[in-house]
C-alpha cells in the first residue's frame, strides 16, 4: 500500500483515515509467519492479540501536511513479535490489551529489530512533525514472583527518532540507539519542545504491589536526557550518543538550568509497595560533556527521592573510561 502510488499529489487532495489491522483471539492461537508488508504513507499496520514471527514490515506514517490518518506507524496490542524486522517512520507502540476478559500484560518482542526508514526516498515532498515517540507499555500480574517469566523486550534492537517511553516493562539485553542521520528532522526544526529523552517509569496504579520498569544488561544510547523513575536497572549502560555533536543543537535543548533534570534518577527505593527492589546497580553512565566551547553546559546526574545507587560509575563521554565502551 502506498499514498497516491508514491507519486506527487495534487495539493488539494483529501484522504480518508485508513489503517491496516489484523486481530486475533490470543497470541497462543493466531500466528503470522513470514509476513511481508509495506504501508508507505497509508494503511499503517496495527496488530492485536496474535503472534508474528520471521517477518518484515515497512510502515511510514502519512506526511504531516495531510494530517493524521491512522495513528501510529506500527502498533502492537498484546502481541508476541519474534525474529522480525520492523522498518518505520512515525510512532511505534507496544500496548496492553483493552478488552475485557483478555490478557492485559503488554506486547513482547524477542530478537526483533526496529529500524527507522528515511521517508524522503519513499514519498515525494515528505513533510514532518516535531514529536516522534517509541513507546512500550506493560504490566506485571500481581501473582508473579519472578520477573524472568515475562520479558516485554528481550535481545532486541530499537532505533528511535526522538523520545522513548518505557512504562512498567521488563527489558533484557536490549539496545536503544537514536537515528543519527541528516534525514532526522528533530535537529533541523524550530521547535521549542523540551529535549528528547529516554524514560523508564512506573505506569501502574492500584493492586497490592506496584511495578515500574526493570532493565537488565541493556544499553541505552540517549540523544539528550534520560529519566529512571520508580524503576530498577541492573548491569546496564547509559551512554550519550556522541555523534549528536555533529548536528545542530536546537536552542530549547540547551537551556541553563535545563527544563528538567538532564539525567534524573528518582527510584523511590524505600517504597514498600514496589514489586521489586527499585535500585540502580552495577551500571556505567557516560554523560554529555560541555559542548560548543562551553555554551552548552555539561550534563550532570540528579539523584533524588531516596534512590539507592550501588556500584555505578558516572563519567563524561569524552574520557577514556567511556571511550572504551564506544569502541
Amino acid at each position: 500500500m502506498s499514498l497516491h502510488g508514491a507519486k506527487p499529489r495534487p495539493p488539494d487532495r483529501l484522504y480518508s483515515r485508513f489503517t491496516f489491522s489484523i486481530g486475533g483471539c490470543g497470541r497462543q492461537h493466531q500466528r503470522l509467519h513470514n509476513l511481508s508488508m509495506s504501508a508507505i504513507g497509508y494503511g499503517n499496520l496495527q496488530l492485536s492479540f496474535l503472534s508474528i514471527t520471521d517477518s518484515e514490515v515497512l510502515s511510514v506514517e502519512p506526511p504531516d501536511a495531510i494530517g493524521a490518518l491512522g495513528g501510529d506507524a506500527v502498533r502492537f496490542e498484546e502481541c508476541d513479535v519474534t525474529d522480525t524486522v520492523v522498518q518505520y517512520f512515525g510512532d511505534v507502540s507496544g500496548n496492553l490489551g483493552n478488552t475485557f476478559g483478555w490478557t492485559q500484560n503488554g506486547s513482547r518482542a524477542l530478537r526483533t529489530r526496529f529500524l527507522v526508514a528515511d521517508p524522503v526516498p519513499l514519498i515525494p515532498s515528505y513533510s514532518y512533525r516535531d514529536d516522534y515517540q517509541f513507546s512500550w507499555y506493560g504490566s506485571y500480574p500481581q501473582e508473579w514472583g519472578a520477573l524472568q517469566r515475562y520479558s516485554h523486550l528481550a535481545e532486541s534492537t530499537v532505533e528511535y527518532i526522538r523520545d522513548v517511553q518505557l512504562g512498567s516493562v521488563n527489558l533484557t539485553r536490549t539496545r536503544f540507539r537514536p537515528w543519527l542521520d541528516r534525514g532526522n528532522p528533530i535537529f533541523f526544526s524550530n521547535s521549542t519542545r523540551i529535549p528528547p529523552s529516554i524514560q523508564l517509569y512506573n505506569m501502574q496504579s492500584g493492586g497490592t504491589y506496584s511495578f515500574g520498569s526493570y532493565a537488565t544488561e541493556c544499553r541505552f544510547d540517549f540523544l539528550w536526557d534520560a529519566d529512571i523513575l520508580e524503576s530498577a536497572v541492573k548491569r546496564s549502560q547509559f551512554r550519550w550518543a556522541r555523534n549528536v555533536s555533529e548536528f545542530p543543537v536546537p536552542q530549547s535543548w540547551s537551556l541553563s538550568p535545563p527544563v528538567n533534570p538532564s539525567f534524573w534518577i528518582a527510584l523511590d527505593s524505600a517504597d514498600n509497595r514496589s514489586g521489586f527492589n527499585q535500585t540502580m546497580e552495577d551500571c556505567v553512565v557516560c554523560l554529555r560533556p560541555a559542548m560548543s566551547a562551553g555554551t552548552v553546559p555539561a550534563q550532570l546526574p540528579t539523584i533524588a527521592n531516596g534512590s539507592v545507587v550501588r556500584n555505578t560509575s558516572f563519567f563524561f563521554a569524552n574520557v577514556s573510561k567511556c571511550s572504551d565502551l564506544y569502541a
